[in-house]
């Protein structure tokens, strides 16, 4: 009988447009882009840490639209998808908003299953991001025991 095991086999990809750091209303970054966010937060308002029942301030505001990807295909490819999908068509009302405030877009992966995790941004890809005003953020954590 093969052995039972929990171990995670499948990825977890976040790819992320990220707003922080600025004084006025969430909803105001919400009606430029015409995107509903996945989180925000306004600077001083109160949240839970996660399993705790402490509470503590947020120390800055910010807006995220994330898209939460569970797949072993090269996160590069997805990466890709949202530049083309997410940014591209809103180049101009995000270096707007990147103009007065921090603007990321972020790649955090959960790498569990192959090899040598790796980016490749075309220098098309590149020259939206720079467009676009926003800086890159990268985290991957390797968690496979191969």
């Amino acid at each position: 009988m093969p052995e039972q095991t929990d171990k995670k086999v499948t990825n977890l990809n976040h790819i992320i447009l990220w707003f922080l750091n600025f004084d006025h209303s969430p909803e105001e970054i919400t009606e430029k882009l015409g995107l509903l966010p996945t989180r925000t937060a306004v600077k001083g308002q109160e949240r839970l840490n996660s399993g705790s029942t402490n509470r503590k301030l947020h120390q800055f505001s910010f807006w995220e639209y994330e898209w939460k990807i569970e797949s072993n295909d090269f996160v590069g490819g997805l990466a890709d998808k949202f530049i083309d999908e997410i940014i591209k068509p809103r180049i101009r009302e995000i270096k707007m908003i990147a103009d007065t405030m921090d603007a990321e877009f972020k790649i955090v992966q959960y790498y569990y299953s192959g090899y040598n995790p790796g980016y490749h941004f075309s220098v098309d890809k590149m020259k939206i991001l720079s467009e676009a005003n926003l800086e890159i953020d990268i985290d991957t954590y390797c968690l496979t025991e191969e």
